[in-house]
């Protein structure tokens, strides 16, 4: 009996395949758990470790948008490579071009100039006799010896040029004579240069202020055209500018007129004394033109502070500088011109009005200010007047009105009416 016991008590041990020893160890059975339990897991579709592939995830767009990122400027890189190659192939065309027409008046130059060689000096009388007489070439090639001739023969030009302005100006209209002086330019560009600089120099040439104003337009059309860089020539003929800028002895409109051919702005300061200078009130106007057309933030300062200087007779100085600002586009002139739509002075609000409405404006902020404005204190022919000026150019802001917050009854039935002929004929501009 004791040995069937024994045989049956180690059966189930010996069906498993496993020792006794095996049997007892208890980490077997748990990691065995485990792992089946995994395998469960995994067979049902079970995440076990979703944190970690919500990781992977996230990981792996930040690692596509990387890539996109990377790739676009790439691509931004080329393109601007691409332009660049075709901006240098442009330059490098051009240089050749420049290179093959400088070589070809080069070669255009050289007879030209010995036509021009070996011709005496004239005096003053002489040469001004062959303008009188009609003879341009010969004329041209005696201003051109005389150009040769060093600082006597400048000097016999420079005696010259105030006769020649006076009396023979009208003449270079003609083709031959006009002609004549644009070769003799061609051929003697260094030497012309130098006799600008003698000229504007000079005291004779300032004495008479048509004389000066022509010889200093002249002088900026050749500066514009000349192949070569005359700093010298430049920086006389700026001095040149800006004495008769501040001066006045010179019409105004010529000296801007040269500045704005060479490209260079006025300093705001240098117009700002002039308005502030009551002797100089001719140029007024010319000067206020002048900064509506620059219209940078410096012209609208000083157009804004003319507004506001301008008192009793120099009304027609803050209805100018309104009228300008009213005309230019941007938030800092449109912000300059409602500064002053609220002014106690009816010769400011009207014309502050009349600039707001010259352009379209926003509908919601146009009909604020047409509002306040009908239901104002103003002379109703001021209302009037805007109201034309609304239909004309804010057509929105029109029919937006509402006749019924207007106080005036007479101008409500008015406005009423208007808005009603307004709506059935849209295309027509007037009330």
């Amino acid at each position: 009996m004791d040995d069937a016991k024994n045989i049956l008590e180690s059966r189930p041990v010996e069906s498993s395949g496993l020792r006794p020893a095996q049997a007892g160890n208890p980490y077997l059975f748990l990691f065995g758990g485990l792992a089946v339990g995994a395998l469960l897991a995994a067979a049902c579709g079970l995440d076990l470790y979703p944190p970690s592939r919500q990781l992977q995830a996230s990981s792996a767009q930040a690692l596509a948008a990387q890539r996109d990122a990377a790739m676009h400027q790439k691509a931004q890189l080329e393109e601007s490579l691409r332009l660049k190659d075709e901006e240098l192939r442009r330059a490098r065309s051009r240089a050749e071009e420049s290179g093959r027409l400088a070589e070809g008046l080069k070669a255009r130059l050289a007879p030209l100039e010995e036509e021009f060689d070996g011709f005496p000096l004239p005096g003053v009388q002489a040469l001004l006799d062959l303008c009188g007489r009609g003879e341009w070439g010969r004329a041209a090639r005696s201003a051109h010896a005389l150009l040769k001739g060093g600082e006597a023969g400048l000097q016999t030009l420079v005696r010259a040029l105030p006769e020649f302005i006076r009396e023979h100006v009208d003449d270079l209209l003609a083709s031959e004579a006009l002609f004549a002086f644009l070769r003799l330019a061609v051929a003697s560009e260094k030497e012309v240069a130098d006799f600008i600089s003698a000229a504007l120099a000079a005291p004779e040439v300032w004495e008479d202020p048509a004389v000066a104003e022509r010889a200093l337009r002249w002088s900026c059309q050749f500066l514009i055209g000349c192949r070569g860089d005359y700093t010298e020539t430049r920086s006389v003929l700026m001095q040149s500018l800006d004495k008769a800028f501040a001066e006045g002895q010179i019409g105004l409109w010529a000296v801007l007129h040269c500045y704005d051919s060479l490209r260079v702005k006025v300093p705001v300061d240098s117009i700002q004394r002039l308005l502030d200078n009551p002797q100089r009130e001719k140029d007024h106007g010319v000067l206020l033109k002048h900064l509506g057309q620059r219209a940078d933030a410096e012209a609208i300062s000083v157009l804004r502070l003319a507004v506001q200087s301008a008192k009793g007779p120099e009304s027609w100085k803050a209805s100018l500088a309104l009228e300008l600002l009213g005309d230019l586009k941007g938030e800092a002139a449109e912000e300059a011109v409602l500064e002053f739509v609220n002014a106690r002075a009816l010769e400011i609000r009207e014309p502050a009005y009349l600039a707001y409405f010259s352009q379209k404006r926003d509908p919601g902020a146009g009909l604020q200010v047409v509002q306040e404005l009908i239901n104002s204190s103003v002379p109703e022919a001021t209302k009037r007047r805007v109201l034309d000026r609304v239909l004309l150019k804010n057509r929105e802001v029109f029919k937006a009105l509402d006749p019924e917050h207007i106080a005036d009854p007479r101008l409500r039935d008015e406005l009423r009416a208007a808005i009603q002929a307004f709506s059935a004929a849209p295309g027509k501009p007037g009330r």
